[in-house]
């Protein structure tokens, strides 16, 4: 009896065992993989160690002809088909094996589904997506898409390449970071790739201060609110230089009164994320040192591993296109094919409003503009790991969807661009883009691009240079959306549009050259009103790079691209230093004054100034702005900087002391602090300015041992090789392109082809793109021409 007792005891033991290292267990809000096939030799994370690629010959279904893809040394795909649906077919079969936990990622993070593999820490962030309506967005958006059946078909294609890998990859080849979760692979839809364009919508065309803005109005009261917060720095250098047809226009909006809303309840906040910026410029045959225009653009994202962007080359009868594609999107976004390379930077403009209005008595309708409007109401299923499925209600009003408080009778709209529904052909954009051999080409295709609104640049071979501001643009009245609006007086708000035929663009400028980075889109000529977040420093940087110097060589763009030359620095100490009475100054301070006098206003990782600098521009800052608190938005440095030389400026008294501070006394309190700082920072051992400023790419789901620490670099948020340290914002893909009878182009991105960290190709370019290296792109029609080939697929029909 005891021994049988005992044997079924281990049995049980053993199921048990079986049974927990055979499946994820949640501990709290700890997700564990399942141990027994993480640790399987054939099947776990060993089987993550990729060796150098090797050459094969598949046999597929779905494949019209054979398709011969090519792999350089660094893993870049040269995709030879007799078609665009095979193409992209490849295409869409290379983001599923390189970058499959990457795109299934991205979309789980529009789409409301992350708790499902998470769990329940990620329930808020679900319902957040949910609540501003994108999962309802990405099914309408689909359902527009399908009506354009050509260019549907295309992006099926790269869904069945897509969907080929996976059919046929083994539980070994699951991504490492799938087999810890403990979850499958998915199938890829052109929903899917709709939710991928969502993410990058949300990252550049999200974020927006109305609330915060708000509430600073209320606190300083109207007059301080319009001197310390004006909508434009007089500075800036706009991105298109001014049309005389802009005089004439008879679409001008006269300005209007703005109904500020009252924020009678805390409402969710929106990213900014604070240093995304990107460049581009282009000069003209006239400025360059080849006699053809050379292009440059470096996009500045938050950069992750895997990379944010899959570099490839695409070759059918009627294309030859390079460039980077986003992983889970077909088609080329940035890049260049025979005879036109194109480029983008953000726009800006704030094209997410807030609406605040009250309730009908039973809560199912509100008040817009004095007369009621019943609301719609759609109901969307949160899943989530280990709990049972939840329904969320979402409510919509013309305005957007509806943000409630149980107890209030107030509630608020949030309308976003993003959650507009194209009724162009929007998906073919970056599809036709690498087919286009001409400026008016180009432009037919642009029109149907809607968000999130770039700063398109362009040169082509025939010595066109252009630059479009282009997306889809509310009609406003001044200042409108910069605020939460009342809708007792939306007066039609989002019901016009700005016509495609009167946004701003400029192609062939007599000043020779066109320049963007990220800051204002045009002077105030231009007849249409817009708000937005735009940078100060770094367009004025460029724009002084390519007015004082005749002609620009290929190296000259890259040398300005690795620049960490900064304005805002050079602005700030000829007001700074000024206020500070030098040679009565201690010692300690002294030797302070003298680093930050003597220093080129550049941020390079061996120096140790720019440490410095930072801390006393943040210490001045803090002294200047302590009436402000966190939830209120503070004045942008252009606007400080301004005020730092005005001795009746009032913001320079501090309010917690009795004495009236002038400038000088904060100016001296703020070089003493960060002399402390700086010193403690030194005696840390911080040898300089790359060392302390510890930049990181980290791993997408924040995997540290998949991260790459510790890279030294320099750069600032206000220069061109804009580097942000806190929020891992950096330059994603820079290129050049040299136009001419012989194309050249050169690029380099930050991070490798591979999404698996097992594999050499992982992290490969990091280190090159760190020290300012570039790779000449090869875009060979002949694949017999190519250089640097390691391997070949070879796809053939099944």
């Amino acid at each position: 009896m005891i021994r049988t007792a005992y044997a079924i005891f281990l049995v049980l033991c053993t199921a048990c065992l079986l049974w927990l290292g055979g499946n994820p267990q949640q501990i709290g809000g700890t997700r564990l993989p399942a141990l027994f096939p993480l640790l399987s030799p054939t099947q776990g994370f060993w089987a993550q160690a990729e060796k150098r690629q090797k050459s094969d010959k598949i046999y597929l279904d779905g494949v019209q002809e054979e398709i011969s893809i090519y792999f350089d040394d660094r893993l870049v795909p040269h995709i030879y088909a007799q078609s665009m649906d095979d193409a992209l077919y490849a295409q869409g079969y290379l983001h599923a094996k390189y970058r499959l936990f990457q795109t299934d990622l991205s979309h789980r993070s529009t789409a409301g589904r992350l708790a499902e593999i998470l769990g329940a820490n990620l329930r808020a962030y679900d319902i957040d997506n949910i609540k501003k309506g994108i999962p309802h967005t990405i099914a309408l958006t689909d359902k527009a898409w399908s009506k354009h059946e050509a260019s549907y078909d295309r992006v099926s294609s790269y869904c069945a390449g897509y969907n080929t890998y996976v059919d046929r990859m083994s539980r070994a080849d699951h991504p490492i970071e799938m087999k810890l979760i403990g979850y499958e692979p998915e199938h890829w839809s052109p929903a899917k790739v709709v939710s991928i364009i969502k993410s990058m919508q949300k990252v550049l065309a999200l974020g927006n201060d109305d609330k915060r803005l708000s509430r600073t109005l209320q606190r300083l009261g109207p007059e301080k609110f319009a001197e310390y917060h004006p909508l434009f720095n007089p500075q800036t250098i706009p991105i298109i230089p001014d049309d005389p047809s802009w005089s004439s226009s008879e679409n001008n909006v006269a300005p209007q009164p703005v109904d500020v809303g009252q924020l009678s309840f805390p409402l969710p906040s929106d990213p900014v994320t604070e240093g995304i910026g990107s460049n581009n410029w282009v000069v003209s045959g006239s400025k360059s040192s080849t006699g053809h225009p050379i292009l440059a653009n470096d996009p500045h994202l938050r950069l992750t591993l895997p990379s944010v962007w899959y570099e490839l080359h695409i070759h059918t009868p009627e294309v030859n296109a390079y460039g980077v594609s986003l992983p889970g999107v077909p088609g080329i976004v940035i890049g260049l094919n025979d005879h036109m390379a194109w480029g983008m930077t953000n726009v800006g403009h704030d094209l997410t409003d807030w609406y605040e209005m009250r309730y009908s008595d039973d809560r199912d309708a509100v008040m817009i503009d004095g007369e009621q409007e019943k609301l719609i109401s759609t109901d969307h299923t949160l899943s989530t790991l280990s709990m049972p499925d939840t329904t969320i209600t979402v409510k919509m009003s013309r305005l957007g969807p509806i943000y409630e408080n149980d107890t209030s009778a107030v509630c608020y709209a949030w309308k976003w661009i993003g959650n507009e529904i194209p009724q162009e052909d929007e998906m073919s954009v970056f599809l036709d883009f690498m087919a286009q051999t001409s400026y008016d080409g180009r432009q037919k295709i642009l029109s149907r691009f809607i968000a999130p609104a770039q700063n398109y640049v362009y040169a082509d071979k025939e010595g066109n240079i252009a630059m479009d501001v282009q997306g889809k643009f509310p009609v406003r009245s001044y200042g409108e959306g910069r605020l939460v609006q009342s809708a007792d007086s939306t007066a039609g708000a989002w019901s016009q549009w700005i016509p495609q035929s009167d946004l701003a663009r400029s192609l062939n400028p007599a000043q020779g050259y066109l320049a963007s980075a990220n800051q204002r889109s045009t002077s105030d000529a231009y007849p249409y009103h817009y708000v937005g977040r735009f940078d100060d420093y770094r367009g004025r940087t460029i724009n002084g790079f390519l007015q004082d110097q005749d002609k620009h060589s290929t190296q000259d763009m890259m040398s300005y691209q690795q620049s960490s030359y900064s304005l805002y620095a050079a602005d700030f100490l000829d007001a700074y230093l000024p206020l500070l009475q030098a040679d009565q100054l201690s010692t300690r301070l002294r030797e302070s004054y003298d680093l930050l006098a003597s220093w080129n206003r550049s941020f390079e990782a061996d120096e140790r100034a720019p440490i410095l600098f930072d801390l006393c521009s943040e210490e001045m800052y803090t002294a200047i702005w302590d009436e402000y608190s966190a939830d209120m938005t503070s004045p942008e440095d252009w606007r400080t900087i301004d005020l730092m030389t005005d001795a009746k400026a009032m913001c320079h008294d501090i309010l917690s002391t009795k004495k009236i501070e002038t400038a000088e006394d904060l100016a001296l309190i703020a070089l003493d602090s960060a002399t402390a700082r700086y010193q403690q920072i030194i005696e840390s051992e911080v040898e300089d300015y790359g060392d302390h400023k510890d930049f990181s790419i980290p791993h997408l789901a924040r995997l540290d041992p998949y991260s790459r620490t510790g890279l030294r670099t320099g750069g600032h948020w206000s220069s061109l090789n804009s580097i942000r340290e806190g929020s891992s914002v950096g330059p994603s893909w820079r290129m050049i392109v040299e136009m001419g009878p012989e194309i050249k182009a050169y690029g380099i991105y930050p991070g490798g082809q591979s999404g698996n960290p097992g594999s050499p190709y992982y992290s490969d370019m990091i280190d090159d793109w760190r020290t300012g290296q570039y790779y000449e792109l090869d875009m060979a029609s002949d694949p017999d021409l190519l250089g640097n080939i390691e391997s070949t697929l070879i796809i053939k029909p099944r």
